[in-house]
């Protein structure tokens, strides 16, 4: 039985970068606007249901499952210690998400490719951080215990912590992820520590 998941597990990876790869290939040759999700199905072979049975929009094969990520950083965050202060959890939080973004650079460098070459992914992005900073300002003000329509640190601390991660994604692509992403990252949310300092 466990071996039979594990295979099943196995096939379905496999589906899923098999169609990564394809709709990758053909945003590179096309432009991802032009690219239509069954053309993509087709080149993978797959139905048009299966595509949406591994991701919910052709937008997600570039830019991953936003719901994911958010659900990720924010269990990360609460896992923290709450006498912890809020930017170092935050960091910490962020880092977990970093690692997994550089495990395979080449994608990651056509992803970016695509996502340079396309303004509606662009626009999608500045959406998705917004969406970061509506998951993280509840998550600080519960920490500092304030009310975030009367204190105006967590949505200052959520805003910076989104800047300096777009800023390290930024530097990082711009040297063509010759450096590792992570220590970027670090050093980024690193240096709003001193802002910060003394909010618990």
């Amino acid at each position: 039985m466990a071996m039979t998941l594990g295979l099943r597990e196995m096939k379905k990876e496999r589906t899923r970068t098999d169609i990564v790869r394809v709709a990758m290939d053909l945003f590179a040759r096309n432009g991802f606007d032009e690219v239509t999700v069954d053309q993509i199905a087709a080149e993978a072979e797959v139905s048009h249901r299966t595509f949406y049975r591994y991701f919910a929009t052709k937008e997600e094969l570039v830019l991953g499952p936003l719901q994911q990520a958010l659900d990720d950083v924010s269990d990360a965050f609460t896992r923290r210690p709450r006498t912890e202060p809020v930017i170092v959890s935050i960091r910490e939080a962020v880092l977990g998400l970093a690692a997994n973004y550089e495990d395979s650079l080449d994608r990651d460098l056509q992803r970016a490719a695509v996502f340079r070459a396309t303004p509606s992914l662009q626009a999608r992005q500045n959406e998705r951080r917004a969406a970061f900073e509506g998951v993280m300002i509840p998550l600080i003000a519960d920490r500092l215990d304030v009310d975030p329509n009367l204190d105006l640190r967590p949505a200052l601390i959520a805003g910076c912590a989104v800047a300096a991660m777009r800023v390290a994604t930024t530097q990082w692509l711009l040297g063509d992820g010759s450096e590792p992403l992570l220590p970027i990252v670090e050093q980024a949310l690193s240096m709003l520590a001193p802002a910060f300092d003394g909010v618990a």
